[in-house]
C-alpha cells in the first residue's frame, strides 16, 4: 500500500477511534463509531500553508465525528472535547509532518490555556 494511501486510512481510523468513548456515553456501544477520510493529496505538507489547510480540514472531521446532537449535560461536553482531542492528536501523529505537528503544538497550547 502507497504511503499517502495508508496515512488517509489511519488518520480516519484515528477520527473513528476517539468517539468510541462518546459512543458508549451516548448508549450506542454496539455501533461502529462514525469516521472520516481526510484527504490532503492536494495539498504540499512541507509549507506552512499546505500543513495549516490540512490542520483545519483535520479539525473540521473531527468535529463532525464527535458531534453528539443532545449535548445538554457537561458530562457528554467533557466527552465530546476529549473525543475532539483524541481525533486531532492521533490524526496529526498519524500524518507524521513536521510542519502539521508544530501548527498542533501552537494550536493545543492556545486550547489548553482556555
Amino acid at each position: 500500500m502507497n504511503r499517502n494511501l495508508r496515512i488517509k486510512c489511519m488518520a480516519a481510523m484515528c477520527l473513528g477511534c476517539g468517539t468510541a468513548a462518546l459512543s458508549a456515553v451516548a448508549g450506542a456501544a454496539e455501533e461502529a463509531p462514525p469516521r472520516e477520510v481526510v484527504r490532503y493529496a492536494d495539498l504540499n505538507l512541507s509549507t506552512a500553508a499546505g500543513a495549516r489547510v490540512l490542520y483545519h480540514r483535520i479539525q473540521a472531521a473531527a468535529t463532525r465525528v464527535c458531534q453528539y446532537d443532545a449535548v445538554v449535560d457537561l458530562h457528554f461536553m467533557d466527552v465530546q472535547k476529549t473525543c475532539y482531542r483524541q481525533a486531532v492528536d492521533e490524526a496529526v501523529k498519524q500524518v507524521d509532518s513536521a510542519a502539521l505537528s508544530q501548527i498542533h503544538g501552537v494550536a493545543a497550547q492556545q486550547f489548553a490555556s482556555r
